[in-house]
């Protein structure tokens, strides 16, 4: 998976913590089976935008604290950012 990816697990990881919250009560909240819910905090699987706004509303924090800021030369169109490699 991508950089962004494994950041955005490693943030609800993080943010699961802080809340005291196990997987196996996130998931059904959620509406994900703790396998699921697994694979997306391991990264192997991303989390669905949708999804993210489910974790971030259980947990009560705000969705930029679970997605990655954009970096600010690709924010502001900067065309010599560097480019999203094509899927």
């Amino acid at each position: 998976m991508t950089e962004t990816t494994s950041r955005i697990a490693a943030n609800v990881r993080a943010e699961l913590a802080r809340a005291g919250v196990s997987v196996t009560e996130l998931a059904p909240r959620i509406n994900m089976t703790t396998m699921a819910l697994h694979r997306r905090l391991a990264a192997t699987t991303e989390f669905r935008a949708s999804e993210l706004f489910d974790v971030a509303t259980e947990l009560q924090v705000e969705m930029t604290t679970i997605y990655p800021p954009i970096p600010h030369a690709i924010a502001a169109g900067d065309s010599s950012a560097p480019k999203r490699k094509a899927s």
